[in-house]
């Protein structure tokens, strides 16, 4: 088990931009859950080896902030819009 508790921050590209005339704006998050417990070359990371103090627990905590991308998504396709 990880003690990973981090806020993430997601830079969407265009930036959103919120004022007083704009109507509800839609985000979609993506997590890669699968990208995780992987190393650079692909190969699977014993999660084991990820709990805190483990010698992969800095390589699945980053792995984890990179996972999630966000982007603008008004018309609910999961695409950027």
């Amino acid at each position: 088990m990880t003690d990973l508790n981090e806020d993430q921050e997601v830079a969407l590209v265009p930036p959103l931009t919120i004022t007083d005339e704009s109507g509800p704006t839609n985000v979609t998050l993506t997590v890669d859950v699968d990208s995780w417990f992987r190393r650079a070359d692909g190969s699977l990371v014993d999660p084991t080896t990820a709990n805190e103090g483990g010698p992969n627990e800095k390589l699945v905590e980053d792995n984890i902030e990179l996972s999630v991308e966000g982007h603008e998504d008004d018309d609910f396709d999961g695409e950027d819009d």
